[in-house]
């Protein structure tokens, strides 16, 4: 499988066949834990996730497009082997249940809304010893947003950095 030259389309639950859609530029590819999944983004604003068999030389399996964002994904991270957290140009960050992959063709989002630009990053606590999780956003015009992962996904903080100072808006 060449990134950003094919896209595969499942035709039936045990066969894939590679259909070209043209070149589409991979901007962005993160492993989750332990190898699996695997997921891409790519210049025209598609998202994608293959679920990798470890039994079989981690051999790529029918991919899911992952649909939601509005723009490009401008970077991922995983909160654990299932639950991948996007940030995006069109504003959004989705935290994304990739649990759903394994069984079925659709996978769910729950889409986090708290910025005015495009988002450039994303980071997920470690939530060790105890203490929660948490995602922190950023965007283009300088704030971040922390937002609980227990799955409320309630903005806690945003955080707009000025340079000389910051300005803060509870939740």
């Amino acid at each position: 499988v060449m990134l950003g030259a094919y896209t595969h389309e499942c035709r039936a639950k045990a066969s894939c066949r590679p259909e070209r859609k043209g070149v589409r530029g991979a901007v962005g590819v993160w492993f989750g834990p332990c190898g699996m999944p695997l997921v891409a983004a790519f210049a025209d604003g598609s998202l994608v996730a293959w679920r990798i068999n470890c039994d079989e030389s981690r051999m790529l399996r029918c991919p899911v497009e992952l649909v939601g964002h509005t723009h490009r994904v401008t970077a991922a991270c995983f909160a654990d082997s299932n639950v991948l957290c996007t940030a995006s140009a069109d504003s959004t960050a989705r935290v994304w249940n990739l649990a759903e992959m394994w069984n079925s063709r659709e996978v769910t989002s729950v889409e986090l809304r708290g910025h005015d630009g495009a988002l450039t990053c994303c980071a997920v606590s470690s939530g060790g010893d105890g203490l929660p999780k948490l995602l922190a956003t950023c965007d283009a015009r300088g704030a971040f947003c922390v937002w609980s992962m227990g799955g409320d996904f309630k903005k806690l903080h945003r955080v707009r950095w000025n340079g000389g100072g910051d300005e803060r808006d509870a939740g």
